[in-house]
């Protein structure tokens, strides 16, 4: 397939099209998904340096239960960063009403997520470890400790994704407002 697009007789052609403008407000309003990526990297050598050192490996099972229990919450939160756009469409128009509006309904989505997620891993909890196969009690009890620790923090991670997103759009709304500002 490559060598179809070495051909001149392609008809599909690619043109580099890299602005540094372009580039620098992708990477600005992706900045809260990737700080949130670094997040669980980090999180992820962490733990699994600390398990390891502290005890083993011999309870990296129960910090894959955890470890999915992250990943679940990054895909109910990833909805907060959608919200980002709705909050710059407002700023963007100076309608204090739809900022009002947007940031209200990131608040309430925030708050009736975490708690809905929290209650489903302490609900869940216990039949968590058994889907990968841990029957060692000692390990066991210790993923579902992990896990109800981790589904109460639910409700305050929510929260600092959704101030992450607002923070986020507010600075990009004063850096291009300076900008322009600067420009004009």
């Amino acid at each position: 397939m490559l060598i179809h697009f070495a051909k001149k007789s392609n008809g599909i052609h690619f043109k580099l099209c890299l602005q540094g403008s372009y580039v620098v407000q992708m990477f600005a309003i992706g900045s809260s998904a990737s700080l949130n990526y670094l997040y669980l990297a980090v999180v992820d050598i962490v733990m699994n340096k600390a398990i390891i050192t502290l005890f083993g490996s011999k309870y990296l099972p129960a910090y894959a239960v955890v470890n999915l229990i992250l990943n679940f919450e990054g895909c109910f939160t990833s909805g907060m960063e959608g919200a980002g756009s709705f909050i710059s469409i407002s700023y963007g128009e100076c309608n204090p009403v739809g900022q009002k509006k947007a940031c209200d309904c990131v608040a309430e989505t925030t708050l009736t997520l975490g708690v809905v997620l929290c209650i489903a891993v302490e609900l869940l909890a216990k039949f968590i470890p058994g889907f990968y196969g841990i029957s060692d009690p000692e390990i066991f009890a210790a993923a579902v400790y992990s896990s109800r620790v981790l589904g109460f923090s639910y409700l305050f991670g929510c929260v600092v994704v959704a101030l992450a997103v607002v923070v986020v759009v507010a600075f990009l709304v004063v850096v291009v407002t300076g900008f322009v500002v600067v420009v004009t």
